[in-house]
């Protein structure tokens, strides 16, 4: 009898002292951080998978630069401003532009070097 009202008393004791315990270390509170920020990036990934610019900026570089090459002939580009907005996601998704697309755009856009170009789209803000 007397071991049954001692492991009922300890069992008591386990679960107050552990509600103290998570309540002083704030544990339940990390959890509960923890799970938010882990809902907060399924929310980007959902959105990252359905945008489709950036699920552009996942393929292989040179095919893009290439298509980016086409793009700027083809003067599928309103402004000047859309260019680097692109370049910059495309930076952002880890592709550089070729030594090629950087000349090019210099030339086409009637910059003064690559510096420059380099400068503009490092100083792009994104939406």
């Amino acid at each position: 009898m007397f071991t049954i009202i001692s492991s009922i008393i300890i069992i008591v004791l386990f679960f107050i002292l552990r509600e103290l315990f998570c309540w002083y270390w704030k544990i339940n509170e990390r959890i509960t951080h923890h799970t938010e920020t882990n809902n907060l990036l399924k929310d980007l990934i959902n959105l990252l998978s359905n945008n489709t610019e950036l699920n552009e900026i996942n393929r292989d570089p040179k095919v893009i630069n290439e298509e980016l090459t086409i793009k700027i002939n083809n003067n599928e580009f309103m402004t000047f401003e859309e260019l680097l907005i692109f370049v910059k996601k495309m930076e952002l998704g880890g592709i550089l532009l070729n030594e090629t697309n950087l000349q090019f755009i210099v030339s086409k856009y009637g910059l003064t070097n690559i510096k420059v170009l380099k400068d503009l789209i490092s100083a792009t803000l994104i939406n």
